[in-house]
């Protein structure tokens, strides 16, 4: 039985904070377009998605091609499943996040583009919202892209180098931008939920670089984590409180790959002041991450959604660029002189940035943030007049 609504896919449910606040952000558009209809996300963690977004979840875990002809019973069962899923819905969204790229260890755009294959094999009304477009350099990923983009009634992305590297593929579909679907749940703070401003909270999200480059990516991010450490080291000196937020780690475990609690182990050991730092084991929800930003005089990001949530916070924000998509979302907000790359940040420069955002106003903006946020309402419009 298909019931009226929307299958959303993304990568939820693997305690990705930046992720999961997408995913806020695609239910609260879709609310706001389909009044009425049920939502259904495809999570790594359908209890704890149905928990946390009081929504219908199935489960779904992208799966790699397999190189075998040999038949398996298990992908069999998996993707009856899936096409079950599929079915429950007339509609499917492929929602959010860094999902088209090209990677040197593994494929990634084959496998975000197969569920919606199959939708449009089912006869679904399909979209694409919210994605960034990295780099792509095979062929058959350039030529996977046409086929499954034409088949969708729209294309949204997050920035505007994404909609120029998808209209390049000459596709037939039309290729708009709007910011990014977080901004939907994290609006301007009057700065009533900060304490005393002798030791002004300076939160700071890391990050390991697992399926994110080569020798010289690597050597750039540990630039960056030595440039940070002093940087970190002079404002605790100066009576700040330094504190670092996981945007991806386990409850009592860790993550096989890109576990951010341990990025910032490491960057407290390298460290003066390093015991001195609060490290967050874990931050469970959105909400809870909302909450926690509000207490923040400035944020350091090397986390893309640190940045973001920042700017939608209207909290002054630094940013460590290890991904283009870091500093495209800078620049989209006007402020690409707050953004540095990996390799190149300075202690110098860094450490007197930071301190003038702690001398200046607790809450700020520019006027292209505000006209960032002012076409939010696209996806909204795209929606409602979907199908």
């Amino acid at each position: 039985m298909t019931t009226p609504g929307t299958t959303v896919c993304g990568f939820f449910g693997h305690h990705n904070l930046g992720d999961e606040a997408i995913l806020a952000g695609l239910c609260d558009a879709l609310d706001a377009a389909r009044p009425g209809e049920r939502t259904l996300a495809l999570t790594a963690d359908p209890r704890g998605t149905r928990r946390d977004f009081g929504i219908d979840t199935a489960y779904f875990r992208p799966a790699a091609p397999r190189s075998s002809r040999l038949p398996s019973a298990r992908p069999a069962a998996e993707g009856l499943r899936l096409v079950e899923t599929l079915r429950s819905r007339d509609g499917f969204l492929l929602g959010g996040g860094d999902l088209l790229r090209d990677s040197p260890t593994q494929e990634v755009v084959g496998r975000w583009l197969k569920p919606l294959r199959w939708a449009q094999r089912l006869g679904r009304r399909t979209a694409v919202v919210g994605v960034s477009v990295g780099d792509l350099w095979k062929r058959s990923s350039e030529d996977a892209l046409r086929r499954a983009l034409d088949g969708t009634s729209f294309v949204v992305t997050r920035d505007v180098p994404s909609t120029e590297r998808l209209r390049a593929l000459d596709l037939q579909v039309p290729v708009e931008t709007a910011p990014d679907l977080a901004l939907r749940v994290f609006t301007p703070d009057d700065g009533g939920s900060l304490a005393d401003p002798a030791a002004p909270r300076v939160l700071v999200s890391v990050r390991g670089l697992a399926d994110r480059g080569d020798a010289a990516a690597s050597a750039a991010h540990e630039h960056a984590l030595r440039t940070l450490a002093e940087v970190l080291d002079g404002l605790v000196d100066d009576g700040a409180r330094v504190e670092l937020v996981p945007f991806r780690s386990l409850p009592g475990q860790f993550q096989p790959v890109d576990d951010d609690y341990v990025a910032s182990l490491e960057l407290a050991h390298r460290a003066r002041n390093g015991h001195r730092f609060t490290v967050h084991r874990d931050v469970p929800t959105v909400d809870a991450l909302r909450d926690l930003l509000r207490g923040a005089r400035l944020v350091v990001g090397m986390r893309l959604h640190s940045v973001i949530m920042a700017v939608g916070l209207q909290i002054p924000v630094l940013a460590i660029s290890y991904d283009r998509k870091v500093r495209n979302f800078c620049h989209e907000v006007g402020l690409s002189e707050a953004c540095w790359d990996s390799a190149d940040v300075e202690a110098s420069v860094l450490g007197r940035a930071a301190r003038a955002a702690l001398a200046g106003p607790v809450r700020t903006t520019t006027a292209a943030a505000a006209s960032y946020r002012a076409r939010s309402e696209l996806v909204v419009d795209r929606l409602r007049a979907w199908g």
